[in-house]
């Protein structure tokens, strides 16, 4: 029962140690950011003014995708924040929002010459508990597009992007600067490439973090090598 429990102890020690047990580390090196509290459901978590959920090197091609699962379930009188890539509120790389008084989706990229360079804003999106809308946007360093639910909305010039400055990259699911969309988000991932529709389908192969695996390992085995030691009763 004592190593039972020593096990458990560990296990809860491991979680604390780890800065948020739902980024998560991929074998893929080009997923710079991954995201996601229920990789085997489609929950997510509620859209909260200045949540931060952690943060990015800065992009290290002139290529990157940024693809999300959003679940809205109502409309606010302003703009509404869903997630925001960057350190200001003049730092899109990129921004999306919701348009005032119904769901359009407003996206924004900041580049070289203009902070908020941006595609137009779409047709209100469903609004219900389970009505998801899958929503990227994939750089190849000439061509920015956007996609809905796998299909293409729009594409405009993608030349000057990424433009991000040195240093650590806030992500918010919800900035600090407007109120949160009512509504929830799921399985975040920011690339540092343009990827295949066909890759965003699927969930990436993910990877321990070593730390975290590295200190249980170990206190497993110091607690195994305790009970060999351990005089009989």
């Amino acid at each position: 029962m004592k190593f039972l429990k020593g096990i458990l102890y560990l296990g809860l020690l491991c979680s604390a140690m780890t800065t948020n047990a739902a980024l998560l580390t991929s074998s893929d090196s080009s997923l710079a950011f991954w995201y996601d509290n229920d990789i085997n459901n489609r929950g997510g978590i509620a859209l909260a003014n200045n949540q931060l959920l952690g943060t990015i090197n800065p992009y290290t091609t002139n290529a990157f995708t940024v693809s999300f699962h959003l679940n809205i379930t109502g409309a606010r009188s302003g703009w509404s924040s869903i997630l925001h890539v960057g350190n200001t509120n003049f730092q899109r790389w990129p921004g999306f929002w919701l348009t005032p008084g119904n769901t359009g989706l407003h996206s924004r990229m900041s580049t070289s010459s203009s902070w908020n360079n941006g595609f137009a804003d779409t047709a209100p999106l469903p609004i219900g508990p389970n009505a998801w809308t899958h929503v990227a946007m994939i750089d190849d360093g000439s061509a920015l597009k956007l996609y809905l639910n796998g299909s293409l909305f729009q594409t405009i010039d993608g030349s000057g992007t990424p433009y991000s400055p040195s240093g650590p990259i806030n992500v918010y699911a919800g900035d600090p600067w407007y109120n949160p969309s009512l509504g929830s988000i799921d399985d975040i991932r920011i690339y540092n490439r343009a990827v295949q529709l066909n890759e965003l389908r699927v969930t990436p192969a993910q990877v321990p973090a070593p730390a975290s695996l590295a200190l249980f390992l170990l206190g497993v085995a110091g607690i195994s090598l305790n009970r060999l030691n351990r005089k009989p009763l």
